[in-house]
């Protein structure tokens, strides 16, 4: 039993294992030295530490599955949040699952940065406008856009094939002909790991300035400097002349760097992101230094009107 406690299993003592003779040693070198119940307090407090130290590890292997989420699946985008029911003209909520890809931690997460992002478009959405949702997800913002009677349109687009079958499925039944959604196969380590298309090669299925109002919420923050330059590209590509793009980051990179970090969290200099939009074609029109936990950029193609 003393032996275990010190977390030499019998196993390794009949193996002979250098760890488990030391462990022997020091106890036995304790004991005789300073007494059979001192022996006993240093094994007591060698196990608390290794408890203590499992404990710890067993945490950050904790965060580090809940920081990623399995990947939505084909049978998550046939089914919904099975605790609520489903009413008719009324679009149902995503399971646990879909919501937790997005960044979501339950459903009153999910609604209230799915609102205030519907609420920042709103006020720059005219009437009769085509929107462009760059990494739509399972439509959180999108959902909320729906009831805004001036988005004539919708265009949304992402990585994660289920999420966009689930879009398919259940937009189309409450909103037919007016929400269409794409599918990118756009090679991700975290997020789509299995395709071979680089983020910096990706063209949108829109032909020129087909959108009014384009607009990534929580997507550059998890594009590296090549895939994001190359979607900021894309996003002016597609809009109209007088179109908007509105779009968030992470703005904290480790210090005296432009970038740092992966796909899970990309950080980006804030002046030189800016920058970098400018040289694309982008002028600022405004600018949020904390939204949801990001900062947002409000930007419009050249010659914007108003």
């Amino acid at each position: 039993m003393l032996v275990q406690s010190l977390g030499v299993g019998m196993g390794d003592v009949k193996s002979g294992t250098p760890s488990s003779f030391d462990s022997l040693r020091r106890l036995h070198r304790t004991w005789r030295r300073e007494g059979l119940a001192r022996a006993l307090i240093k094994v007591l407090e060698r196990l608390s530490r290794r408890t203590s130290a499992s404990r710890a590890a067993r945490e950050r292997a904790s965060g580090v599955l809940a920081s990623f989420p399995e990947l939505p699946t084909r049978h998550d985008a046939e089914v919904w949040l099975s605790r609520y029911p489903r009413w008719k003209y009324v679009l149902p909520l995503p399971n646990e699952r879909m919501m937790g890809r997005v960044g979501a931690d339950g459903v009153e997460n999910f609604f209230v940065v799915a609102d205030a992002w519907a609420q920042l478009l709103s006020r720059f959405i005219q009437p009769g406008s085509a929107v462009l949702d760059v990494g739509s997800g399972c439509g959180r913002t999108a959902r909320l856009l729906a009831i805004n009677p001036h988005v004539e349109h919708f265009v949304g687009i992402d990585t994660i094939e289920p999420y966009v079958a689930w879009c398919r499925r259940f937009f189309d039944e409450v909103y037919p002909d007016r929400f269409q959604f794409h599918h990118l196969d756009v090679h991700s380590e975290h997020y789509n790991p299995l395709a071979t298309l680089r983020a910096e090669d990706v063209r949108f299925p829109i032909e020129d300035g087909q959108i009014d109002l384009a607009y990534a919420a929580s997507l550059f923050t998890h594009l590296l400097p090549a895939g994001a330059q190359n979607y900021v590209k894309e996003m002016h590509r597609v809009l109209r002349a007088d179109g908007l793009a509105i779009l968030s980051i992470h703005d904290v990179p480790e210090p005296m760097k432009k970038f740092s970090g992966d796909e899970h969290r990309a950080d980006y200099d804030r002046g030189e992101f800016l920058e970098s939009l400018q040289r694309i074609g982008f002028a600022p029109v405004d600018e949020i230094d904390e939204f949801c936990g990001q900062r947002v950029f409000i930007v419009a193609k050249a010659n914007r009107r108003g």
